[in-house]
């Protein structure tokens, strides 16, 4: 169910599941189409500019390149997580 109205939009994405020693990292490609997008506090990841944040011990890094819609998630340390950010956004 969703919160409003305008909220109820449904979308496919996949979803790949990365292992790192005893973490779980998740990258979820999205159709970013029609999405509203962070546009203050982006960070440089390798070639695009990204939206990171974390909270309880979770990272997500956060992009869009053209159509797509990219983010990574987990709780492995975020230097690591980002230098996978930079690797997927380069061959993306």
């Amino acid at each position: 169910m969703a919160c409003c109205a305008r909220c109820e939009v449904r979308r496919k994405a996949a979803v790949f599941v990365f292992h790192r020693r005893l973490h779980a990292i998740s990258l979820i490609v999205f159709p970013a189409r029609g999405l509203s997008w962070p546009t203050r506090r982006l960070t440089p990841v390798g070639a695009v500019r990204a939206d990171v944040s974390g909270d309880r011990g979770f990272h997500v890094i956060l992009w869009r390149q053209g159509e797509q819609g990219y983010a990574v998630v987990s709780d492995v340390d975020l230097p690591e997580l980002t230098q996978l950010a930079v690797k997927l956004s380069t061959n993306s």
